[in-house]
């Protein structure tokens, strides 16, 4: 898919007012009281719930997503609140894009969460965003792709891809913590993957933080996948495997600071919370996803909040059998929470995996050109010089000059001299071109 950006950005004026600003092609532009948000920010942490081995979660304190008792009503209001007045109209304009095939919008929400006004708006579920006009979630079209991205410092540009993209599946399932089927998601991911030649994958378990970091730098790879607990107290963070197998809590700065320089392009967390905000007031970017994103990452997929096991393992596989499609990082998404949607009609789980970029483009990688233009591209020419001379009746070839070539490589032009009534070749050259 090739996605035309809209970023939505939000601006202070005071007095509890916002500017919202729809950009990318055209501008627009509208005033919203800023309380009017509030009944969309408030942040979903989920009671305990008593255990049930059938139905665990990948969060530590076995919590269920808090959801609201009608999503489409409140994905309804959201986008009435967000996009009203010329905004709208932008992108009621901008959607004809999607007519031609093969075709979609990026609709961003742009956040600069080192400003503290900015930060609670995190909290809107964007992934919500349900369009009265279709009578549909956005979320759900693998036309329209939903992102957030954040301000950071560093330019995030598109890498080459070779043939194959290589991609580590990390799993971490510690003792003392509620037992999830990360063999089963091993197991699935394997399967989507089998007989493609897009995706190569290699499996870890029993995952610390030094044993992904060696493993990378032996082998670099530029997807890595983690399965396993998210833990969200007052620190985001993993859950990995110490000594023993006991639980090694690894909060979101540390887990960034070991992966920035490993050239990594797309981290996939398939753990609870992943992609929630940090509490904390003075450390906007200590949720999981918001560290990476500023260690330099270009895309983080993570998990709103506490996900169902089973939930998980539908993702993992559904998302990566699109990837190996050829599917874009938004497309292959897209399809994970139509899948999701499917499976699980009753969990809403697929309100739960979120995309960051850590920048507005969306492209990863720069795919090779190679076999196309080899068929496109004239083919190459070997050049020659023949020198012939007379010798008795006939001619007869005294000099070759150049690289062998089969005679379809070959363009030439022959000079004909007339010599003792017999036709002699005196010049030749080659041409260039098909």
């Amino acid at each position: 898919m090739e996605y035309r950006n809209l970023a939505l950005r939000f601006e202070e004026t005071g007095s509890d007012r916002l500017r919202l600003v729809l950009s990318g092609c055209g501008e627009a532009s509208e005033i919203l009281d800023g309380k009017s948000l509030d009944p969309f920010l408030i942040e979903s942490v989920a009671d305990p719930v008593h255990f049930d081995s059938s139905d665990p979660t990948r969060d530590i304190r076995r919590r269920r997503p808090v959801l609201p008792v009608s999503p489409a009503d409140t994905g309804r209001q959201l986008f009435d609140t967000l996009f009203s007045g010329q905004i709208r109209e932008l992108f009621c304009t901008n959607l004809a894009a999607i007519d031609q095939p093969g075709h979609g919008i990026r609709l961003i929400l742009a956040l600069d969460i080192t400003r503290p006004e900015q930060r609670r708006l995190q909290y809107l579920p964007w992934e919500l965003l349900w369009y009265s006009a279709w009578r549909s979630f956005l979320a759900l079209d693998r036309r329209i792709s939903l992102v957030r991205t954040l301000a950071v410092p560093r330019a995030v540009e598109p890498m080459p891809a070779g043939e194959t993209l290589e991609c580590l599946v990390a799993t971490a399932g510690p003792n003392e913590v509620e037992k999830l089927d990360l063999a089963g998601e091993v197991d699935r991911i394997a399967k989507a993957l089998k007989g493609q030649e897009r995706i190569h994958p290699h499996f870890l378990d029993s995952a610390d933080v030094a044993s992904i970091r060696e493993w990378l730098l032996q082998q670099p790879a530029p997807i890595l996948h983690f399965a396993g607990h998210g833990y969200a107290e007052e620190q985001r963070g993993l859950v990995l495997e110490g000594e023993q197998k006991k639980p090694r809590y690894v909060e979101a700065s540390r887990w960034a600071e070991q992966l920035a320089d490993l050239h990594l392009r797309l981290v996939v967390l398939n753990a609870c919370s992943t992609a929630a905000p940090s509490h904390s007031s003075g450390e906007p970017f200590h949720g999981v996803a918001q560290a990476l994103i500023r260690a330099g990452l270009p895309a983080v997929v993570a998990m709103r909040e506490p996900i169902l096991d089973a939930a998980g393992l539908v993702f993992a596989q559904t998302f990566y059998g699109r990837l190996a499609r050829l599917d874009t990082v938004d497309a292959a998404l897209s399809e994970a929470r139509l899948a999701l949607r499917d499976r699980l009609p009753d969990s809403h789980s697929w309100t739960l995996p979120t995309l960051f970029l850590g920048g507005d483009h969306g492209k990863l990688f720069i795919e090779s050109a190679a076999p196309a233009a080899q068929q496109l591209a004239p083919r190459s020419r070997t050049d020659i010089r023949l020198e012939l001379e007379e010798a008795g009746d006939d001619n007869e070839v005294v000099g070759f000059d150049g690289a062998p070539a089969t005679a379809a490589d070959l363009g030439v032009q022959l000079k004909i001299g007339q010599v003792k009534n017999r036709n002699k070749i005196v010049g030749m050259s080659t041409r260039s071109g098909s």
